[in-house]
């Protein structure tokens, strides 16, 4: 193949062929014998080498078509093939490209007159570049002018943003990892989980995070506040928590559609327990012994502090209260007895267990029954599920599968959206002083846009 370089270039016998060319084709004759196993300094060892040549490039043409086609199209082809138009111009033959040399360029070498009239300079207006020097075959000169060429490469790119784009889900399959972690108030870890079948059993899978997540607070912002804490009552839930690893600690926001990134991880908010909680809760404190009521509020595991000092831990709430252990899978979304186990107690003393109840349970013995000297009433209370799940994932394949779909977008654009355009110009002299031109035409779409634009060089070639 390294003689390919000189293959067609080369005359053994220096016949009208510059020097340079038989001095490389004698040094690459020991070459080419090993190579390609013939001389390609002798006529049968040319065309030998001249097979081998060509053959790559037939089996190129035969998988994504001729490239030498974009680069040198054919100037004397065949009228037939394409929209022709005939026509009869008043160009004289002394003013024509024909008197001058086999290889010109038109538009320079017509003055200012002659060249507003040549169909290269007609092509030029119309936005169709010269890519070739015109060229002169059998008596006729023929003009070639394009625009658009590097839409027949359209094709190639729109594939690499194919390919870019499951390249990124290859990494994303390859190297990401995603699983769930439950968060409440007070709540620390560094663990998610994922579940994995296979075949006919699920197995849980624990990943371990390379940082510690704390969750300060949950919130859930509800259609109707009298209503139950379901995803059909909700518009948004929101949890805040802290990221810690050897660069400090940060504070991270998650709502519904309002995801966190950190160190390649996003987080998202997934779900939530069916368990039912109080944000904050708003307490009634009557003295026992009579007086004026005190009103205070206490966030979750918060503290409050009466006017005597005595003080008011918010300890625990549940949405079914019964004396007894809770049961943690029941659902209590509606809040059917909600109740709050209150710590009370001067400071330094020994906190005592205290209940508030709301209406529905307002009458019960233990409801009743001061503790430190006061007894308490559940008033109102923010509701707030127990614990916000939030999905953790790790896309590394995220940012090129992003670029993939912009680099698609932008080549389908470029495809669709323009075209390769072509014009021949076939000039032929006659005997009568007039100079016949055949024009024809190509585009590989918008044809209609195409035809439009090119009868508009046909016209102002006879209005010139």
């Amino acid at each position: 193949m390294l003689c390919s370089l000189w293959g067609h270039d080369v005359d053994p016998a220096g016949n009208g062929v510059p020097y340079r060319y038989v001095d490389h084709a004698a040094k690459c004759r020991g070459i080419s014998e090993v190579l390609c196993g013939t001389n390609a300094c002798t006529e049968v060892g040319l065309r030998k080498t001249r097979i081998l040549r060509h053959l790559p490039l037939l089996v190129f043409q035969r998988l994504i078509g001729d490239p030498r086609s974009q680069h040198n199209p054919r100037l004397g082809r065949s009228v037939s093939e394409d929209v022709a138009i005939c026509l009869k111009t008043g160009l004289d033959p002394a003013d024509s490209v024909v008197k001058g040399p086999k290889t010109i360029r038109p538009d320079r070498d017509f003055g200012t007159e002659r060249r507003s009239r040549s169909p290269c300079f007609l092509c030029h207006a119309k936005g169709w570049m010269a890519a070739h020097s015109t060229t002169e075959k059998q008596g006729q000169v023929f003009l070639f002018a394009e625009s658009g060429l590097w839409n027949r490469f359209g094709a190639y790119a729109v594939h690499v943003a194919l390919l870019t784009i499951l390249f990124g889900g290859f990494l994303t399959a390859q190297l990401g990892n995603t699983g769930s972690m439950p968060l409440s108030p007070g709540q620390s870890s560094n663990l998610m989980s994922d579940t994995v079948v296979d075949l006919d059993r699920a197995n849980e899978v624990t990943q371990q995070l390379p940082f510690q997540i704390h969750c300060t607070d949950i919130q859930q912002k509800l259609i109707k506040k009298d209503g139950s804490i379901s995803a059909m009552n909700t518009i948004d839930w929101m949890t805040r928590f802290t990221i810690s690893d050897e660069t400090g600690t940060h504070e991270a926001f998650v709502q519904l559609n309002r995801p966190f990134d950190y160190r390649g991880y996003r987080f998202f908010q997934a779900s939530f327990t069916t368990v039912g909680r109080a944000r904050n809760i708003t307490v009634e404190a009557t003295p026992a012994t009579g007086g004026t009521s005190e009103v205070i509020s206490i966030p979750r595991d918060g503290w409050a502090n009466l006017a005597d000092g005595t003080r008011v831990k918010f300890a625990e709430f549940r949405g079914d209260f019964r004396i007894g252990p809770e049961d943690p899978n029941e659902n209590t979304t509606e809040y059917p007895n909600p109740g709050a186990v209150l710590q009370v107690g001067k400071q330094g003393d020994t906190p005592q267990r205290a209940y508030a109840f709301g209406p529905q349970m307002a009458n019960i013995p233990v409801a009743g029954k001061p503790v430190g000297g006061y007894t308490f009433k559940l008033i109102d209370f923010e509701k707030v599920a127990d614990q916000h799940i939030l999905s953790i994932q790790r896309d590394p394949g995220a940012t090129v599968v992003y670029v993939g779909f912009v680099l698609l977008f932008l080549t389908l654009v470029a495809v669709f959206f323009f075209s390769h355009q072509r014009v021949w110009a076939v000039v032929q002299g006659s005997s009568d002083h007039h100079t016949k031109v055949i024009y024809a035409g190509n585009a590989n779409r918008n044809y209609n846009g195409f035809a439009d634009r090119f009868s508009g060089l046909v016209q102002n070639m006879i209005e010139k």
